[in-house]
Formats: C-alpha cells, sequence, structure tokens
C-alpha cells in the first residue's frame, strides 16, 4: 500500500512544538515578573501562544481526516483496480485455453 504521509508534517509537528516550547518559556517568565507593564505584555504573548497552538491542534485534527479520506480512495481504486485486473486475467486464461466465451443474455447473438 501507498503511504500517504504528508510531506509537511515533520514541519507542522515542529510548528507545534515550537509553540508549546514558546509558551512553557512565557509561563516560566510571567513566573518571575515584577514589572507590570511587562508582565501584561507576556501575558499577552501567552494568549497569542495558546491561540496559535489550538489552532495548530485544530488543523492537524482536519488534516488528518483528509487524510484519512484519501488513504480510503486510493484503497478503493486499487481494489477496483484489481477486481480489474482478475477479471482480465480470467478472460485471457479463457482466451488462452480455447474457451469461447459466451454472449450475456441481454445481448443478441449476430
Amino acid at each position: 500500500m501507498v503511504s500517504l504521509v504528508p510531506v509537511h508534517r515533520g514541519v507542522r509537528l515542529h510548528e507545534r512544538a515550537g509553540n508549546a516550547d514558546g509558551l512553557q518559556k512565557t509561563e516560566v517568565r510571567i513566573s518571575r515578573e515584577q514589572d507590570a507593564e511587562r508582565l501584561q505584555a507576556l501575558e499577552d504573548e501567552r494568549a497569542g501562544f495558546k491561540k496559535m497552538l489550538e489552532e495548530s491542534t485544530s488543523r492537524e485534527a482536519q488534516l488528518q481526516v483528509k487524510e484519512a479520506d484519501a488513504a480510503t480512495l486510493l484503497q478503493n481504486e486499487q481494489n477496483k483496480w484489481q477486481d480489474l485486473s482478475d477479471q482480465l486475467s480470467a478472460l485471457t486464461q479463457s482466451l488462452g485455453s480455447g474457451s469461447t466465451v459466451s454472449p450475456s443474455k441481454n445481448q443478441e447473438a449476430p
């Protein structure tokens, strides 16, 4: 089976890890900050990291659904191809063995 691992999955994971790391570092800085103005800026920064992390997680979930759908479609197409290949092999074998293929009931004989 063909692997459908997206090329950019590593980038998304790296992005999410960077956001999580940034959030953690910002929270440490918040716990140590004494200045109210800088504290407010850090809290805004933390909110931004949280938002980016939530968006990244949501985007990852949406892409996983699309990936699963694509994998299902691929498997269905591969199954169809295999069925046609099997039918062709059976037809080729029957023609090669000298058997005649009788027309279906819906076809009229010439």
